[in-house]
């Protein structure tokens, strides 16, 4: 009897290590997808300083208005989309400057 209660807690050990040993497949061979069809809906006026893929389905857009300079955020994912203002930290709206983006 106490052999067999020693085999089961071998046996335990012996499958939590063994499941522990497993890990999800994470090369970094993953490719950033193009930017969507997303892209038809944005104004013909604006222009697009960035594009980022965030993942599932979930990207971004920043926009600006060359008449104006003042930036946008363009988010949108398989649902749905919105837009808003760029806003500074004092509450104005941030004008776009290539010399500022092109550092960031």
């Amino acid at each position: 009897m106490k052999f067999h209660k020693i085999l089961a807690i071998f046996l335990a050990f012996l499958l939590c290590f063994s499941l522990a040993a497993c890990k999800a497949d994470t090369s970094t061979e993953a490719t950033i997808p193009e930017p969507p069809e997303a892209e038809k809906y944005i104004p013909e006026f604006w222009e697009i300083i960035e594009y980022k893929h965030i993942g599932y389905g979930l990207g971004q857009y920043l926009l600006y208005d060359p008449e104006t300079l003042v930036m946008y955020s363009y988010i949108y994912d398989r649902q749905g989309a919105s837009i808003t203002m760029v806003y500074n930290a004092d509450g104005t709206p941030r004008l776009y400057t290539p010399e500022i983006s092109s550092e960031n």
